[in-house]
């Protein structure tokens, strides 16, 4: 993978930002896959904190916290699941959950393996069943069954309404 050289661009003026338009994209945007954007950042930053999280309100308990080493790691690990269940670029990858790390690991990892489709978890079974018809989805992603929010129910019920989730 050749490394891309980021350089951050100071908007100071309408001038800059007209200028930033006139790139290409390739100029602007110069990675080629979701693997080598999280292969650069894992390189440049390494050690540091790419994604802290607060699991409960309490302002003793410090946030779990991931290294962008670990954030690619973990997105590595999921896109090797999902293509060992023959996720492909044709087929998206459904995702219905809240923004909690997790979510965060499959997101991206669906995105190397193939194709991520987000839907929005607060739909109910027959809307997110009919998405799942349209886009062929194979596999889908949530939360495991929770007390407090009713996400994995909706899903399961829509997965069966859907017939089309493996």
């Amino acid at each position: 993978m050749s490394q891309a050289v980021i350089s951050r661009p100071e908007f100071r003026s309408l001038r800059d930002i007209l200028a930033l338009e006139q790139q290409t994209y390739d100029e602007t945007v110069p990675f080629v896959s979701t693997a080598s954007l999280l292969g650069y950042v894992a390189t440049a930053y390494q050690d540091s904190a790419a994604i802290s999280y607060q699991q409960n309100p309490s302002p003793e308990e410090a946030p779990l916290s991931w290294s962008f080493n670990e954030l690619r790691q973990q997105c590595v690990k999921v896109a090797h699941l999902l293509r060992n269940l023959g996720v492909t670029r044709e087929q998206p990858v459904a995702l219905l959950a809240p923004h909690v790390p997790s979510a965060i690991f499959a997101l991206w990892g669906a995105q190397m393996a193939g194709c991520v489709f987000p839907i929005n978890y607060l739909l109910g079974a027959d809307h997110i069943a009919a998405l799942l018809r349209k886009t062929r989805t194979k596999v889908v992603i949530t939360l495991a069954s929770h007390s407090g929010l009713n996400i994995n129910t909706e899903v399961k019920r829509a997965v069966e309404l859907a017939d089309c989730v493996q």
